[in-house]
């Protein structure tokens, strides 16, 4: 679809907070409510935090905190309503209740934490072996099984196999297991909607609604700030030890994932001596050493950085990690397709508000059309 039909069907509806537990909405709590925050960050878990003030009621309990809704381990999840379009902004579970009872107020301040559905993934420590030599098996079976262990978990189909394992053992959590075993591929590893996401960026694709920037009445970016930081190494060379009196071996390894621009953000056409940094390996086999100085070469490729406001209401839509969105009005180095790296939610009774920082690759806008 061109910008300009994305234009044309951005909605401008008013934005609305939609909570619910257990997959009943909290409306007679709706009053209550103060805000609601989601932090989003890639390579982490998604945290939510609802605050609401208290009061008590003519039996002697408390509003809040004496809901039956307000317990630790109850589903939760947030919603933003514009008109009759929903979109999820969290899926988690209630991981954390504290209330607070201040001298000399009439009320109570409780404030609900939640975690998402990863938290299933990290109730447990255990040591277990995963993968032998007899019986070598791919990062993706690994992730398979683990994710078949929790019931409510499924596999997302474009989860990839990753490397080949000997022995490995999974000694600790599930979700810190998972965690290792994405950066040792250079992977990302979330859980969204019930579905485990084990694989490299997405970087190609479907994006979401563009991010408009002083574009009249159409604009839905409230500020942005742009950095190109050309002094990221280009590539990563590791240095094999020298072994029986021979000189050990240089490899290079530059970045493999997809641009998001016409021109690499790359100092390599500057008539320049090649920028690299060294990967000094401990130890591991020489695909999983690989693997590492890809991912490393790969995460500093993100040379690009933006950091900016959406006003929700005028956005009309839910800006989300891991996915891919245009930036317009920045001029053509650094307009075009950009991945989200970070997002936070805040709904208030002053508007919705998106708080985003994204990476780039490349620059040039010729993704726009």
């Amino acid at each position: 679809m061109s910008l300009a039909g994305l234009l044309d069907e951005a909605p401008r509806e008013p934005a609305e907070c939609v909570v619910a537990i257990e997959g009943k909405e909290l409306a007679e709590l709706h009053d209550q409510l103060e805000e609601v925050v989601v932090e989003c960050n890639r390579g982490q878990a998604d945290l939510c935090t609802l605050r609401f003030t208290s009061v008590r009621d003519e039996h002697g309990g408390w509003q809040v905190q004496d809901h039956p809704a307000m317990r630790p381990w109850s589903r939760l999840t947030v919603e933003a309503r514009f008109g009759n379009l929903r979109e999820p902004v969290f899926t988690g579970f209630v991981k954390q209740v504290r209330v607070r009872y201040p001298t000399g107020k009439s009320g109570s301040e409780v404030e609900v934490r939640a975690q998402d559905e990863s938290l299933l993934l990290d109730r447990q420590a255990v040591v277990k072996l995963r993968s032998t030599s007899e019986a070598p098996r791919t990062d993706k079976q690994v992730v398979a099984e683990i994710a078949s262990e929790v019931s409510v978990l499924t596999l997302d189909a474009g989860c990839v196999d990753g490397l080949t394992n000997e022995t490995l053992v999974q000694s600790g959590t599930a979700a810190a297991f998972l965690r290792e075993r994405a950066d040792a591929n250079g992977f990302e590893f979330y859980v969204r909607e019930g579905k485990v996401h084990f694989g490299p960026p997405k970087l190609a694709g479907e994006t979401r609604p563009p991010i408009l920037v002083q574009a009249g009445p159409r604009t839905n970016c409230i500020d942005i700030a742009v950095e190109f930081d050309g002094h990221q190494p280009d590539a990563v060379r590791v240095h094999r030890p020298a072994q029986g009196g021979v000189e050990g071996e240089a490899l290079l390894f530059e970045p493999d994932q997809d641009e998001l621009g016409e021109a690499p953000a790359s100092s390599n056409d500057r008539g320049l001596p090649p920028h690299e940094t060294i990967l000094r390996p401990s130890g591991g086999t020489e695909a999983e050493i690989a693997a590492a100085a890809r991912a490393r070469a790969n995460e500093l490729s993100w040379k690009l950085r933006a950091e900016g406001e959406l006003d929700g209401a005028l956005y009309g839509h839910v800006l989300r990690t891991y996915e891919l969105v245009p930036v317009d009005g920045v001029g053509q180095t650094y307009g075009g397709i950009w991945y989200v790296d970070a997002v936070r939610h805040s709904f208030t009774a002053n508007g919705y508000r998106q708080r985003f920082k994204l990476v780039r690759n490349a620059t040039g806008d010729g993704a726009l059309g």
